[in-house]
């Protein structure tokens, strides 16, 4: 379980920011990782889970696969083929247009029905909405998000119940969670 427990704080960001996401103090944290505390209580180790976007039944050590908490849902966005309504031209090559599909987004005013377009490949600012790919742990899938960059982790803002809040840990190598591209304009049809 500890081992599971230090590779899940330092795939997440690192003990400093899982204990500022998961309101658990880092010498806390830092305690549980080393082993001066032998076993962390469940209702702090559910909590990490959480932060993390993990399995807490995997991360106690009572699972042998690593899950997901929700596992894969619908996809945030899709690729937008056609015109923006306000653009009088298609993107600029390297840029790319997708049309949102949830509200994972609702609170930062990014409703289903735009069109966010973005620079691949370009680095977003702190606190930018982006475009990821999320790839599972096979490799095999991998659901489209918009977030918002605030590394190391990408997150929702929303209201809406269905959608997970958790954190989405940013990996370096990009081998999980893939940033695609900075923001560069919104486009909302006018609505009848």
């Amino acid at each position: 379980m500890r081992e599971r427990l230090r590779g899940t704080i330092e795939s997440s960001g690192g003990i400093k920011s899982i204990a500022a996401l998961s309101d658990v103090p880092a010498n806390t944290l830092g305690n549980y990782v080393r082993g001066v505390v032998k076993e962390p209580p469940v209702s702090i180790l559910v909590r990490i889970a959480e932060t993390c976007g993990i399995s807490p039944v995997w991360l106690m050590g009572l699972d042998e696969e690593p899950a997901d908490l929700g596992g894969f849902s619908e996809n945030d966005a899709e690729v937008y083929d056609g015109l923006p309504p306000s653009t009088p031209a298609k993107p600029p090559i390297g840029n790319g247009c997708w049309q949102v599909t949830s509200r994972a987004l609702e609170l930062s005013a990014i409703i289903p029905g735009d069109v966010i377009e973005f620079t691949i490949g370009a680095n977003p600012r702190k606190g930018e909405v982006v475009v990821a790919q999320l790839y599972s742990r096979d490799g095999r899938s991998a659901r489209t998000v918009l977030r918002l960059f605030n590394p190391p982790f990408l997150m929702v803002h929303t209201n809406d119940p269905a959608i997970d809040i958790a954190p989405i840990p940013i990996d370096p190598n990009g081998e999980r969670v893939k940033v695609m591209g900075a923001f560069v304009r919104l486009v909302r049809e006018p609505r009848r």
